[in-house]
């Protein structure tokens, strides 16, 4: 039901990835906090919760060769960054099987992503390397609302059934792009 009592802060497993391209492979691994929630009743029907946790993230680093009219280049792609939730929920009991609840969820953080066209200077003297940037900011609000059934079947389990309903919100932020030469 309703009783909602406590806090949790979860550390994400070791995430161990491995990537393999044309021969040659590479691991790699992280470890960060995947949430901070902390719930807590209101009376005997009433209960709150509030917390952060991970959206998204984006991290990547790689490149490729290329080679046309006995020019030779290099492209260099990296991402990082990622997208932050922090909820404020509540939930009230109104049947003695039922319960509704509804989390408001402000979405925030920032993505970078960056395309590097660099030139073998002893193939291409005439070419200037190139760099293409993206950030994008992201700012939005959202909701959740969801219905709970619950039923004690004996003193060892219970049957609970949710069903939760979120809105298609479009997400609200700014995009910007820089294209320069060096």
């Amino acid at each position: 039901g309703v009783r909602l009592v406590g806090s949790e802060m979860c550390i994400r497993d070791r995430n161990n990835t491995q990537f393999l391209s044309n021969g040659e492979s590479r691991q790699e691994s992280n470890t960060g906090i995947s949430h901070i929630a902390v719930a807590f009743p209101l009376g005997d029907k009433t209960g709150m919760a509030f917390g952060l946790r991970q959206y998204s993230a984006v991290g990547y680093e790689y490149e490729t060769s290329n080679l046309a009219n006995d020019i030779s280049s290099t492209n260099k792609y990296d991402g990082s960054g990622g997208l932050n939730e922090f909820f404020l929920g509540g939930a009230y009991e109104f049947h003695n099987s039922f319960s509704l609840g509804i989390n408001a969820k402000y979405l925030f953080g920032k993505i970078e992503e960056n395309k590097r066209v660099i030139y073998n200077s002893a193939t291409s003297s005439n070419f200037f390397n190139t760099i293409n940037r993206y950030e994008t900011n992201v700012s939005s609000f959202s909701t959740d609302i969801g219905v709970h059934y619950f039923k004690q079947i004996n003193s060892n389990y219970r049957l609970v059934v949710g069903i939760t309903a979120s809105p298609i919100d479009d997400l609200e932020g700014k995009r910007s792009n820089l294209i320069a030469t060096y």
